[in-house]
């Protein structure tokens, strides 16, 4: 690609309502009641490691900054 692009994803991950994917039930180890939000989470991840993965194959890579940033929770540490 010759031109610069943007690219804004906000993702839903870990915002409510906390809903994985049937694919992503039990996928994130945790159990208890951290257990749907935890299988969320790791839907995100996926979700965002599609993205450089599309990067990657459409040799975007190498020259695309990627800035990931937590969730803006308040209060949150």
């Amino acid at each position: 690609m010759k031109k610069p692009f943007f690219l804004y994803l906000p993702l839903c991950p870990p915002h409510t309502p906390i809903v994985p994917a049937p694919e992503f039930v039990g996928k994130s180890g945790t159990k208890g009641r951290e257990r749907q939000y935890g299988d969320w989470l790791y839907q995100g991840d996926w979700v965002l490691g599609q993205v450089l993965e599309a990067l990657d194959r459409h040799q975007l890579a190498d020259n695309t900054l990627i800035m990931v940033s937590r969730d803006n929770e308040p209060g949150g540490a």
